[in-house]
């Protein structure tokens, strides 16, 4: 989304049409079509044009997704040692690795996976020396559960456990107690499903280690404390596992809020904890959202465990699940699981998978592809440009929350609660009164200060936050001194593109979302509870209060006018371990930021985790998104980077012919415009530039160079003319 120049308005919907529908030119389009016939195995000549390497075609596919489809090895195997990432997704959400099983071309599945597999491992290696619990499990370990029927959620509505598991666990309890009379240790209760069936299996000795305090309070309730055999350990695994005896026959591990680095820790202590006919397994959820990446992470276990002197298989399961509804993030969608078991020295039955077999095949029933927001995992939703601003002369209507300033005839917000005002009138109002007469209303409507989160004042127009619950508070007065109650709501933000006056639908109210709200839509008081945890990761919103004097004191003699601020605000995340996008910056990080710095612009050595994964969610890249403590970020394209060469090829003039239409006008913007335009129409290529000011109104405004972008001879003429027109644009990245 750009900024539109004064008077330029009106010509939007017309540029941004020839922006969308014109295809790119022929002579690029043919290159595209050629190393597509290469990757495709059409064409033995190659390797295709290297700067075609980071293009996507209409469904977003990279070369490397075409030669997967087609089952090209030979294709994929050069284009691996290209830049093309191999997590790559396209508009399916499906990396090449995916499509490659979805096709059944098993040999280009492994070959791309062997390839992942080498990225995780390498990413691994630090997170091998790693003491103590996460971050994610002691977030996870101070948050209330509760016991639902045939589930266990957290305070999100996360599902920590379902009821549908027990088929699962009971094949584990079978295969890691033969026979009775066994000791076996098990770390994690949970629901305490694996733990029900290991008892059946009558062990002589039975160790459970659990850390959650609601589920040593369930434990107790249940009596597991007391049981014949069965002996508790209260605390995380990391800080107990010196205590724990040796010789176990059986060792089962299945934590929550904790990836592959714990998985990876815990296995290290296996030659010391299971004796020399003992058995190990574990839940197998690694990266659910992906057969390809969970294919990545189960070859990355049994290669781990091989070096701890383990031969590790997996026993494809066809499985059925249970009801997800309620559950607002889901930890599973296949329709096969791959239960492992690691022994020293196994001999494995037909239906095993074990090492050096590989666990995954295109033959294996998955069942339908679910999108990546099930799993609290990231879209590539593009950012917008949103801001608030009071249109001042005449009346404007619509359902964007930007023209919500004059009057407040918002239905939605004003009906049916106690602080109801349906003609409020707001502090625009008396500033105008005050210009026009020179006098102040005799009764000044509140002023709104500031609003906080958690405590802390926003800066700015716009907030970030993850989903959870938070505390909004909003700051305002009266110089009457009357005593001041507030309304809250949200929308989803709208970008409208209607011709100005049109009329528009209000936006509808979003529904539960505020803790002892007057009704199911608001929110009541100067301090309320935002609970985000029903709304999209990654979805932009926009959060309106409306202070009013409270007729708890004024009763009848309540005036009619408010003080009203809308803030614009994105639902972010933190990549956590186990998520594509943690292991990208982490590999960033550790390796690719050093080898090839052109890769990641604005970033270096140097960069924050945080950093990184802003430049990789910019890029659309790795399913990253924002970050929630970078909130502005960008970065002007240097000499060496990837975006800079593109760039330089387009300013030479070859886009006048080459690039896609929405930059045929390249070669007379500015650098910084340029790097704007690759930015919002080729995705994955430039970063967002620093101290730019892109013109929608071209030809008619002036670009004025390098200092940021020009102004066009209406914008000033407007400017100047145009008394009490207050503009605030922000943008939320």
């Amino acid at each position: 989304m750009v900024v539109v120049a004064d008077g330029c308005e009106e010509q939007v919907p017309e540029i941004l049409a020839q922006l969308s529908s014109a295809p790119p030119a022929p002579p690029l389009a043919t290159r595209w079509d050629e190393a597509a016939l290469w990757a495709s195995g059409g064409r033995t000549a190659g390797p295709p044009f290297p700067e075609l390497a980071g293009r996507r075609d209409e469904s977003g596919n990279t070369l490397l997704h075409i030669a997967a489809s087609a089952g090209c090895c030979r294709a994929v195997q050069q284009l691996l040692q290209s830049r093309i990432p191999v997590t790559a997704l396209n508009r399916q959400e499906m990396s090449p690795a995916d499509v490659a099983f979805q096709r059944g071309h098993q040999d280009a599945f492994e070959q791309l996976v062997l390839h992942r597999v080498g990225e995780l491992g390498n990413l691994q290696a630090p997170a091998k020396k790693r003491r103590g619990a996460s971050k994610g499990c002691r977030e996870y370990l101070l948050q209330p559960l509760r016991y639902e029927e045939g589930r266990l959620l957290d305070d999100r509505r996360k599902a920590v456990m379902m009821a549908w598991e027990a088929q699962l666990m009971a094949r584990h309890a079978e295969v890691l107690l033969p026979q009775k009379g066994l000791k076996v240790l098990n770390v994690g209760f949970g629901m305490g499903l694996v733990d029900g069936f290991l008892q059946e299996k009558e062990p002589s000795l039975h160790v459970i280690v659990e850390a959650h305090k609601d589920v040593l309070a369930e434990m107790r309730r249940r009596g597991w404390h007391a049981r014949p055999g069965v002996k508790v350990y209260e605390g995380v695994w990391q800080d107990i596992l010196s205590q724990l005896p040796g010789g176990f026959d059986a060792v089962f591990f299945d934590t929550w809020a904790e990836g592959y680095e714990e998985l990876s820790c815990f296995q290290a202590a296996l030659p010391r904890l299971l004796g020399v006919e003992g058995r190990f397994s574990f839940f197998n959820g690694l990266a659910p959202w992906s057969v390809a990446e969970h294919a990545a992470w189960c070859r990355l276990a049994q290669e781990d465990l091989q070096e701890l002197g383990f031969c590790c298989g997996f026993l494809p399961l066809e499985i059925r699940q249970g009801d997800w509804q309620g559950v607002c993030e889901r930890y599973w969608q296949f329709d096969t699981y791959y239960l492992p078991l690691a022994r020293r020295d196994p001999t494995w039955e037909a239906s095993w998978r074990g090492w050096p077999t590989f666990p995954v095949h295109v033959s294996d029933q998955m069942g339908v592809k679910l999108p990546l927001r099930e799993f609290g995992l990231l879209c590539y939703d593009d950012p917008k440009c949103i801001g608030a601003f009071a249109f001042v002369w005449g009346w404007k209507w619509e359902k964007t929350g930007t023209w919500y300033g004059l009057f407040n005839e918002w239905t939605a917000v004003t009906e049916n609660i106690t602080l109801n005002c349906t003609i409020c009138e707001s502090e625009v109002l008396g500033a105008l009164q005050k210009c026009w007469t020179g006098q102040d209303k005799e009764t000044k409507a509140p002023s709104l200060h500031s609003i906080s989160m958690a405590g802390e004042p926003l800066e700015g127009q716009h907030f970030s936050v993850d989903q959870t619950a938070v505390t909004l508070a909003v700051n305002a007065s009266t110089t009457q001194g009357t005593a001041l109650s507030a309304v809250w709501v949200v929308t989803e933000e709208v970008v409208s593109m209607a011709v100005g006056g049109a009329y528009e639908a209000t936006n509808p109210l979003l529904p539960d979302l505020f803790e002892n709200g007057p009704d199911n839509t608001s929110g009541m008081g100067l301090s309320v509870q935002l609970n985000t945890t029903s709304l999209k990761m990654g979805g932009e919103y926009r959060l309106y209060v409306f202070v009013r004097e409270d007729p708890a004191a004024c009763g009848a003699r309540c005036n009619n006018h408010e003080a009203y601020a809308s803030v614009a605000f994105k639902i972010c995340h933190d990549a956590v371990p186990g998520e594509q996008c943690y292991s990208q910056v982490k590999y960033a990080m550790d390796h690719d930021l050093a080898a090839n710095p052109g890769r990641y612009p604005g970033a270096d050595t140097t960069s924050s985790f945080s950093e990184v994964q802003m430049v990789l969610a910019q890029l659309q890249l790795s399913g990253c998104q924002f970050p929630c403590d970078v909130s502005r970020w960008c970065h002007t394209t240097q000499p060496g980077e990837a975006c800079y060469e593109y760039m330089e090829w387009l300013l030479e003039g070859n886009n006048t012919q080459d690039a896609p239409q929405a930059l045929r006008w390249a070669k007379s913007l500015s650098r910084l415009n340029t790097q704007r335009a690759i930015h919002e129409n080729l995705p994955g290529i430039c970063p967002r530039p620093c101290l730019v000011d892109v013109q929608q109104c071209f030809p008619n405004c002036v670009d004025e160079g390098e200092g940021g972008g020009g102004t066009s001879e209406l914008s000033k003429a407007a400017s100047a003319t145009a008394l009490g027109l207050l503009a605030g644009l922000t943008w939320l990245v």
